[in-house]
């Protein structure tokens, strides 16, 4: 961990991890992707306007 005044400003992880890390990320990515379209196909949607309003009274917190 890097500080500057005594506050931690930044963490140094090796490239290995950096690389892990992105191919976590890349594959809970294509997960969430294939889910929704199992989710299309089934006709399990909502409307948007339906989904932001939910969002935004905090339903997915």
């Amino acid at each position: 961990m890097v500080f500057t005044d005594g506050k931690p400003v930044a963490v140094i992880i090796s490239m290995d991890e950096q690389e892990s890390n992105e191919a976590l990320k890349l594959r809970l990515l294509q997960s969430r992707a294939s889910q929704a379209r199992l989710d299309i196909e089934a006709g399990n949607t909502v409307d948007g306007n339906s989904f932001f309003d939910a969002l935004e009274s905090g339903k997915h917190d």
